[in-house]
């Protein structure tokens, strides 16, 4: 899911395609910290990238979770399904529609295909991580 290590223990995040059975593939949203953590990775967390603030454009990485208000994610399920920051901005893909191996960005809030997320919590499943209540999902274009 993710590629491009950009220093600092983080990472670039990348829309992927479906391989359920890729371990990488797979996030945990963890109610009680508000954060999306990877599953194979549980200490890892969908971020800001460090040292930037919020703005549009700006890069999801992934990377170690220290309760930054920055890695702080709210769930949105319904028609589209939108992953949204605590300083609502969306999880959006960079140029429009969310094909294979574009960067994921935090834009603005909107209907768009760019933001609306196939959620899909069947199929392949690994452990769930023991902070929340293990709502496991993969975000696929």
């Amino acid at each position: 899911m993710w590629h491009e290590h950009i220093g600092s223990n983080q990472y670039r995040v990348r829309i992927q395609d479906n391989q359920p059975a890729d371990h990488k593939q797979w996030w945990i949203f963890d109610k009680r910290t508000h954060s999306i953590r990877a599953s194979h990775m549980p200490t890892f967390a969908l971020s800001v990238q460090h040292g930037y603030f919020m703005r549009e454009g700006s890069a999801v990485v992934i990377r170690p979770w220290n309760q930054d208000f920055y890695q702080k994610m709210n769930w949105f399920e319904g028609v589209n399904h939108n992953i949204r920051n605590t300083g609502g901005y969306c999880l959006d893909v960079n140029g429009g529609g969310n094909n294979h191996h574009n960067h994921a960005i935090f834009w603005g809030c909107h209907n768009s295909q760019s933001q609306g997320w196939d959620i899909d919590v069947k199929g392949v499943h690994f452990p769930k991580y023991p902070l929340g209540d293990g709502k496991e999902f993969q975000i696929k274009s």
